[in-house]
């Protein structure tokens, strides 16, 4: 998502459309991006203020909270847009890129991801709430439909990330999904998978599957799309 914003955006003020933790912010923030990072969650909010503190760059980053798609925002006053995983959350996604188009200067930028495939429901689509999964396609007709010309679509997430995905991260859910968070966070395979040198290290092995983004296999999708 980095990678294809900078190619088609590489400054300005960036909407974080769903900051979630804040791990898209933080890393646009540090490669000179103003951001203003946006989410639904107090605690999600709290926690990035937190991180932020003690970052040099903290004065690029702006937070608010609240509900997508009616930001509150002025129109035409953000030159770019990411939203990671968080599309397939709107029964009414149309409405969700309608506003960020509203949002975006004339020739703005927005990226985003979503999860790849409707044969590949399982699970996690169910306990985190997903509405959907796209195929490339329909991702496609999504933003041209609301005044988007497409930059690029591919594929992501595959092969280890599709394994990862089937032979770890589902038993895990599947053992775990229904313990409240705090005992859930406390097991020893979570706070395995969490810990700062389990998870850079998969990150590393993961860009492996960026040779192979042209194949339609991947468990996600990127895309990037240019207001019209």
């Amino acid at each position: 998502m980095i990678r294809l914003l900078q190619a088609a955006r590489p400054q300005g003020k960036i909407l974080d459309a769903g900051a979630g933790d804040g791990t898209l912010t933080m890393k646009l923030a540090s490669l000179g991006y103003s951001v203003l990072a946006l989410d639904a969650s107090a605690d999600c909010i709290a926690l990035l203020k937190q991180k932020l503190e003690a970052a040099p760059f903290r004065d690029r980053v702006s937070l608010a909270q609240g509900k997508l798609p009616d930001t509150g925002l002025a129109e035409a006053s953000i030159d770019g847009i990411v939203s990671g995983e968080v599309v397939e959350h709107f029964k009414d996604d149309q409405a969700l890129i309608r506003e960020f188009r509203r949002l975006l200067k004339p020739g703005g930028v927005c990226v985003v991801s979503v999860p790849a495939d409707p044969g590949k429901w399982d699970l996690n689509d169910e306990w985190s709430g997903h509405f959907r999964r796209y195929h490339a396609q329909d991702l496609e007709r999504l933003f041209t439909g609301a005044g988007f010309s497409v930059e690029a679509i591919h594929y992501w997430g595959w092969p280890l990330g599709y394994l990862f995905h089937r032979l770890f991260y589902l038993p895990w859910l599947r053992s775990h999904y229904r313990l409240d968070g705090q005992t859930r966070s406390q097991t020893l395979a979570t706070r395995v998978g969490v810990s700062p040198f389990v998870s850079k290290s998969i990150a590393l092995i993961f860009r492996i599957d960026n040779l192979f983004n042209r194949l339609p296999y991947g468990i996600g999708l990127v895309g990037s799309f240019r207001k019209m």
